[in-house]
This record gives structure tokens, sequence and C-alpha cells, in this order.
């Protein structure tokens, strides 16, 4: 015959180990999701570092020369800040890789009602 306080530790030590379960689980959920975070990180570093890349073929071959403050001459690429705003609602964007050039295309997108069946 066991008691009432036999009892409660058998309880109270089931509790603890559901709780060491559910603490390793969530161990276990913070490692993957420090892990993605990680990958992201990398990949956020990547798609800069591609975009700076572009820019500066870009402002290269057909910027406009600058002089620096420090007297040495660069080259300067103007954009409008007003033309960023929907622009990717207003054209596609495609980039492919031919004969070892990158060949950058935009395109209008097609218009909606013309997509639309006439009757």
């Amino acid at each position: 015959m066991s008691n009432p306080k036999d009892n409660r530790i058998k309880q109270l030590e089931e509790q603890v180990k559901d709780l060491q379960t559910e603490c390793k689980a969530l161990h276990n959920t913070c490692t993957r999701q420090r892990d993605s975070l990680a990958a992201q990180q990398e990949t956020i570093v990547q798609l800069n570092i591609s975009i700076d890349s572009t820019l500066a073929c870009l402002a290269e071959k057909y910027g406009f020369p600058k002089e620096n403050e420090d007297g040495t001459t660069a080259k300067a690429l103007s954009i409008s800040t007003e033309a960023y705003p929907g622009v990717l609602d207003r054209l596609d964007v495609r980039a492919v890789i031919e004969d070892g050039n990158y060949v950058i295309t935009v395109a209008p997108k097609p218009r909606e009602d013309a997509n639309a069946e006439t009757v």
C-alpha cells in the first residue's frame, strides 16, 4: 500500500520527466532555428554582394565621371528615387548568363486587361 507522500513524489518525478522531454524538444527547435537563421544571414550577405557587384558594373560602364573630394575620379550613375516605387509592378526583370556575360532584360509586364478574353 502506497501512501500519499509516495504518490506525490512519483507524480512530481513524472512531471520532471515530461518537462525534461519538453525542454529537449524546445532546445532542438532552437538549434534548428539558429542554424536556419545563420544560413539565411549568409544568403543575405551573398545577395548583397551580388547586388553590389551588379551596381558596380553598371556604374563603371554607364556612369559619368565624378571627382571625389580627395582628387580621384570615380564613376557615378544616377537613378531617380521616384523610379523605384512600383517598378517591379510595371516591369518583368530577367537575368541569364549567355556566353560568359550576365544579360539583364527588362520588359513591360503584360497588362491584365490584355489577358482578358474578348467575347
